[in-house]
């Protein structure tokens, strides 16, 4: 009974977590509209100076855009969406689609951090910046996996770490001084990340 019970709850939450972010998976190109953001039940109207698309693989050559953020981390539902995040990682199986699905949320999340800094929640911000990176770096090992040379693929994560590495220094005088120690840590993922992609494109020349 009780399991039946939270089956229930669990269900409608994800049903309340699609309607909330259904809204953000429309297509934009060019500057950032004015949007509402969800913040901790609350709805943050700001202007992002980034682009957004709604294919987490961007065009390579181009500017690098990044998925709109949808539900912000101190938002109360924020946990369902995690919930919903493990499950696909949970049941993708193949390399480039792990691959791809690891920079998604990368790039959502550094997004996300981009919000909860400028909305002075720079604690919060800041771990949000570092599960980004942290999430750009699997994405990198699980392109290493594969055997295939992936050459496109590997094109995209450099993309990605670039403008990872560029908005995490954009960013870097909103960071109070007891969180610089941490932040200077998702730099270095960035830059990590940038840096392999970079060695592994050279080698496939």
């Amino acid at each position: 009974m009780y399991l039946f019970g939270f089956l229930v709850v669990f269900l409608m939450a994800f049903v309340i977590l699609g309607i909330s972010i259904v809204h953000t998976t429309g297509a934009y190109s060019g500057p950032y509209p004015t949007k509402a953001v969800k913040s901790g039940g609350k709805r943050l109207t700001m202007t992002p100076t980034v682009s957004v698309t709604p294919s987490p693989t961007p065009v390579v050559g181009s500017t690098y855009y990044l998925p709109y953020p949808g539900m912000l981390p101190d938002h109360f539902l924020y946990p369902v969406k995690m919930i919903r995040d493990w499950w696909k990682q949970a049941f993708t199986f193949n390399k480039i689609s792990r691959t791809k699905l690891f920079l998604l949320y990368a790039d959502k999340r550094i997004n996300a951090a981009r919000f909860l800094m400028e909305g002075n929640k720079a604690s919060l911000g800041v771990s949000t910046a570092t599960k980004a990176e942290k999430y750009l770096e699997r994405a990198m090992n699980e392109l290493s996996k594969s055997k295939e040379k992936n050459i496109e693929e590997w094109k995209i994560l450099m993309s990605a770490a670039v403008k990872h590495e560029e908005m995490l220094k954009e960013l870097a005088d909103k960071v109070p001084v007891e969180l610089r120690g941490e932040w200077a840590k998702a730099v270095e993922y960035a830059k990590r990340v940038k840096d392999s992609a970079f060695q592994k494109l050279q080698e496939t020349k």
